[in-house]
């Protein structure tokens, strides 16, 4: 899921950085992987690991009314398509929609319709991340954008800046980079969360990085 046209923010990395990327680049490349990068994150991205993830088999309508003929679940899963769209013709939406109205049938659908398979992924650490987009802010504009919270005097501040900066960072990381991870399926990326005793090390991290 490495974007060869995108242009990503690797100048001032540093040499730790650079090679984690260039590992994740080689293995999304060579070796079959499917890596989801974060645009505009490099600095915050820790390393990749291998995991488990669970996806769904390829199947087909007709696969799907087999096991239902299997598990003599066919009647009543028509009973539920008339009642939901006013036929008893199938298809797979209205199946799976009824199969994950009963916990038993999730349980025998994901066992014969899903696998378990090792996927490599790139792994961030949550307070990193939200220090890389928190650097993209200028002052100016976070001064103009919290004007009816702070004085004038207040914005002078740098410390406040920072804190304001930090802020308005995680909350943008929350609404918009952690809620579109899960569209990555399985390739979408582990968040770390660092407690908050560690957080000098992670900065002494990202130091060693520059």
């Amino acid at each position: 899921m490495l974007d060869q046209n995108t242009t990503y923010n690797l100048d001032d990395s540093g040499p730790i950085v650079k090679e984690r990327f260039d590992e994740a680049t080689c293995r999304d490349e060579f070796e079959g992987d499917n890596i989801c990068i974060l645009h505009g994150l490099e600095k915050a991205m820790v390393g990749t690991m291998e995991i488990n993830r669970t996806i769904e088999k390829d199947y087909t309508l007709a696969d799907l009314e087999k096991w239902l003929d299997a598990h003599n679940f066919t009647s009543d899963c028509k009973v539920f398509s008339i009642a939901r769209a006013t036929t008893d013709v199938l298809t797979i939406a209205l199946i799976k929609e009824w199969v994950a109205l009963d916990d038993y049938r999730t349980f025998l659908f994901n066992r014969d319709f899903t696998e378990d398979v090792p996927v490599t992924v790139a792994v961030y650490e949550r307070n990193l991340c939200i220090k890389c987009i928190a650097d993209t802010y200028d002052d100016k504009d976070i001064a103009e954008l919290h004007r009816d919270e702070h004085t004038e005097e207040e914005l002078k501040n740098p410390d406040l800046l920072r804190e304001l900066k930090l802020r308005d960072a995680e909350e943008f990381f929350e609404y918009n980079t952690i809620r579109a991870i899960p569209y990555a399926h399985q390739a979408a990326p582990i968040i770390l969360e660092g407690f908050d005793v560690d957080d000098d090390r992670w900065e002494a991290f990202k130091k060693a990085c520059d």
